[in-house]
C-alpha cells in the first residue's frame, strides 16, 4: 500500500506544480502532494531501516518426541550430535521422533532449497543442554516480526514481510543420567569397545553370583537406575567426564 501512495504522491506532485496553471490551486495541490510524498517516502525508509510499524513477539513449544538413536532394546537412550562450524555451539542432531521408526534421521539440518529457506536458516539454531529430567524434550523459542497495528499492516504488507523469522532457537534437554549424546567419532569408538566391555561384563557377573542377582533385580524392578549404571561405564570407557 505505501508504494502505491509514493506513486500516487508522485503523480499529484507532477500535476499540482506542472500541469496545473493558477498560481495559487498550483501551491496548494503541489505543495501538499509534495509534503505527503515525503512523509510517505519517510515512513518506508523508517520501515526498511529500523523496522517501524513492527514488534517482535516471542513464542515457546515444547515437544517430547524424542526416542533414541540407538538399539530401540537398549536400557539407556542415545543421541548423536555433530556441530555446525567450529565452536559455534549450533548442532544437527540424529534421533528417532517416535517409537516406532524404523531409523533415526537427522533433526534440524538447515534447509537450502530456496533463496529464503538460507536467509532463514543462518537465524536457526540448535543446542542441548544435560538436565535432571526423566525424558528428552525439545524447547523452541522463536521470535517473529509481526505488524504493530491494523493500519501498519495494511500500509506494509507487502513483499511476503508478515510474520517475518527473527530467529528460532532450539535447545535439545537431555537427561544426564540415563542419556547418551555422542558425536559420531565416539560411536565407532564404543562400538570397536562393546565386545570388550561385554566380555568383561560377563566374567564379572559370572564370578559373583549375588551381584549377578541384583544386576537382573535392578534391571527389572528399577530401570532407570540400571540405564544410569550402563550410562556411567559407557562413558567411563569413552573417558566422558
Amino acid at each position: 500500500m505505501i508504494v502505491l501512495l509514493i506513486v500516487f504522491f508522485s503523480i499529484l506532485t507532477y500535476i499540482g506544480l506542472v500541469v496545473i496553471k493558477p498560481l495559487v490551486t498550483r501551491t496548494i495541490v503541489g505543495g501538499l502532494a509534495l509534503i505527503l510524498l515525503l512523509g510517505s517516502v519517510g515512513i518506508l525508509t523508517l520501515h526498511m531501516a529500523d523496522n517501524y510499524g513492527t514488534k517482535e513477539v516471542t513464542t515457546t513449544s515444547q515437544s517430547s518426541s524424542v526416542y533414541t538413536a540407538g538399539d530401540l532394546s537398549a536400557p539407556y537412550g542415545m543421541i548423536i550430535k555433530s556441530e555446525i562450524g567450529q565452536n559455534t555451539g549450533n548442532y544437527v542432531f540424529v534421533f528417532r521422533t517416535s517409537a516406532t521408526e524404523k531409523k533415526a534421521q537427522v533433526q534440524f539440518k538447515p534447509t537450502t532449497t530456496t533463496i529464503m529457506d538460507v536467509v532463514d536458516a543462518v537465524k536457526k539454531s540448535a543446542d542441548y543442554q544435560l538436565t535432571s529430567r526423566q525424558k528428552p524434550v525439545i524447547i523452541t523459542k522463536t521470535v517473529r516480526r509481526v505488524f504493530s497495528s491494523t493500519l501498519t499492516k495494511l500500509l506494509f504488507e507487502w513483499g511476503g514481510q508478515a510474520n517475518q523469522l527473527v530467529s528460532q532457537h532450539v535447545i535439545l534437554e537431555v537427561p544426564d543420567k540415563t542419556w547418551l549424546v555422542l558425536t559420531q567419532a565416539q560411536i565407532e569408538k564404543l562400538q570397536k569397545l562393546a565386545p570388550q566391555m561385554q566380555k568383561e561384563q560377563e566374567a564379572t557377573l559370572k564370578s559373583n553370583p549375588q551381584e549377578a542377582l541384583a544386576m537382573e533385580k535392578m534391571k527389572t524392578q528399577d530401570p532407570q537406575a540400571y540405564a544410569a549404571l550402563q550410562v556411567t561405564q559407557i562413558k567411563k570407557a569413552l573417558g566422558i567426564n
